[in-house]
């Protein structure tokens, strides 16, 4: 039997929270006390390939635009998984960490070829400070509904 076609979960007792996190604070969790997991088996493989979608991102990051909104799952040990915002997550590490430089921009063409560490240190502050708006499944929410979110808000994103 299909999981989404069990309606057994229901009703169930689904527990979400919003909280906002810099990115600073999400790549230490994620980097230094591995609390938080970005890349679970049930995520696609990655969607960006082009260092032009990456460098989209960090652009508009420094131009102050809102990132999306990145969904966690939590267990009962209060670490966090990703349900949706991989690419994006993973993307502003990588570049912090130096893995890729800007390539085409559109409007802050002077950065192209920059590197995290070849911007000004207002720019790096700007990436790090960055907040992302996250909401967390929480226990005792089940797990199907991790399955739930990130099939409804993929569906909504290509409206």
């Amino acid at each position: 039997m299909d999981d989404f076609s069990d309606t057994r979960v229901y009703p169930a007792q689904v527990k979400i929270e919003r909280i906002n996190f810099s990115i600073y604070e999400l790549k230490r969790l994620y980097e230094d006390s591995k609390r938080v997991i970005i890349d679970p088996n049930f995520q696609r493989e990655d969607v960006w390939k082009t260092d032009e979608q990456k460098s989209e991102l960090i652009e508009s990051i420094l131009m102050g635009i809102p990132l999306p909104t990145i969904y966690f799952s939590q267990d009962n040990s209060g670490q966090l998984q990703i349900i949706k915002g991989k690419e994006c997550l993973f993307t502003i590490f990588d570049f912090i960490n130096s893995k890729f430089k800007l390539s085409t921009l559109t409007l802050l063409s002077d950065l192209k070829d920059k590197s995290f560490t070849d911007l000004y240190g207002n720019q790096q502050i700007d990436i790090e400070d960055c907040i992302v708006m996250t909401y967390i499944v929480k226990p005792p929410t089940p797990t199907i509904i991790k399955k739930y979110i990130f099939n409804r808000i993929d569906n909504w994103e290509k409206i």
